[in-house]
């Protein structure tokens, strides 16, 4: 079987198929890096004249700049780029949450839950996360500069995690940001902003992560029994560690601490949910139907590996005559080899010495 690639023009059937194939693997290899140079280049050029080189922004909608003396598709003048303008509407919902958390009155999560329960729409979630208003969100949308007017560019690039295949943000040296200033985006006064960063430091400084538990240490909540098995009983998403750690931890949903998208407040402590669960498993375990079903699973499970041991047995029993064979075969090789060295002597044939893996060495008187 051979392989051609035709683009390339290569033949696995030629003799120096393989030093092709590796002089244009190079030659691919060097061309995705300077495209990817190139890309890197023509956003940041982007940038600097005032367009978005991509993604959406609470606050603002992104509006396409076409350049009519260029023909696009279907007939429609071509894109040269994409700005962002003011929405109005999202606007206020983004200086009210500023007030609300530089008043020091309300938390992250209550901002969640207050937008959240005015129906006030959130911005448009990822693929796979639940929408509604969040205090991760609002946690990020605080520190967002572009409500001052100033774009940061290039704080990230993405790289493939070769085992999942899956492309992950990576930090950049903050020597290589690229600040752009664009008074046109001010949403939040520098008065406000300021309030807002010091409040921040404030609570970083008292409630720093370091210090929090529940589902703030992912890891740590890994110890627990029942962590990802426990569902809400009124919207059915994953209950998780909120509040506590070890014995005092205790489980909720942060639906309703973190968004306010479900009503659901109850919370219970992991030593009493471990306490009702096991009372109620080992209830389950301990009716006769169930042991009587262990026991009759058991002994199923038990003939079976009989079964299969008597099968290997079988197999290796049969084996035995033809390995009894092979074992007289080579008995019988081995000493017609013996034969014939001390037939010859050991000056007699050096080559079969050598074959048999012996080194040659000359005896002398």
């Amino acid at each position: 079987m051979s392989l051609y690639f035709v683009s390339k023009r290569l033949d696995s059937r030629d003799r120096n198929f393989r030093q092709l194939l590796i002089m244009n693997g190079m030659v691919d290899e060097q061309y995705l890096v300077a495209l990817s140079d190139a890309v890197h280049r023509g956003q940041e050029g982007r940038v600097m004249k005032g367009f978005i080189p991509g993604g959406r922004c609470y606050g603002y909608r992104n509006v396409p700049v076409e350049d009519p003396s260029r023909s696009g598709l279907y007939g429609r003048p071509a894109i040269i780029g994409v700005r962002q303008e003011i929405n109005e509407v999202e606007a206020e919902v983004v200086r009210r949450m500023f007030e609300l958390y530089a008043s020091g009155e309300y938390s992250l999560a209550r901002i969640a839950r207050t937008f959240s329960a005015e129906h006030i729409p959130p911005p448009k979630p990822r693929k796979g996360v639940t929408p509604g208003w969040t205090h991760n969100g609002i946690r990020d949308m605080l520190r967002n500069e572009r409500y001052i007017g100033r774009v940061i560019w290039n704080r990230s690039y993405k790289i493939k995690n070769p085992e999942t295949g899956i492309k992950q943000d990576k930090p950049r040296p903050k020597e290589e940001w690229l600040y752009v200033d664009n008074p046109s985006l001010r949403i939040v006064s520098d008065e406000l902003w300021l309030r807002t960063q010091d409040h921040i430091k404030r609570i970083e400084e008292k409630y720093g992560w370091r210090r929090l538990g529940g589902s703030t240490r992912a890891k740590h909540a890994e110890s627990y029994i029942f962590s990802g098995l426990l569902k809400c009983g009124v919207c059915g998403r994953h209950l998780v560690i909120l509040a506590g750690s070890g014995r005092n931890a205790a489980y909720g949903w942060p639906g309703y601490k973190n968004k306010g998208v479900c009503p659901n407040s109850l919370t219970i402590r992991d030593l009493r949910l471990e306490a009702q669960l096991f009372k109620v498993l080992i209830g389950q375990l301990l009716r006769p139907e169930m042991l009587e079903y262990a026991i009759t699973s058991f002994h199923q499970q038990l003939k079976d590996a009989v079964i299969r041991t008597e099968q290997e047995n079988r197999r290796a029993a049969s084996e035995i005559p033809k390995l009894k064979l092979e074992l007289r075969r080579l008995e019988t090789e081995a000493g017609n080899l013996a034969d014939a060295i001390q037939a010859m002597g050991h000056r007699g044939s050096p080559s079969l010495l050598s074959h048999l893996g012996y080194g040659v060495c000359r005896i002398t008187d």
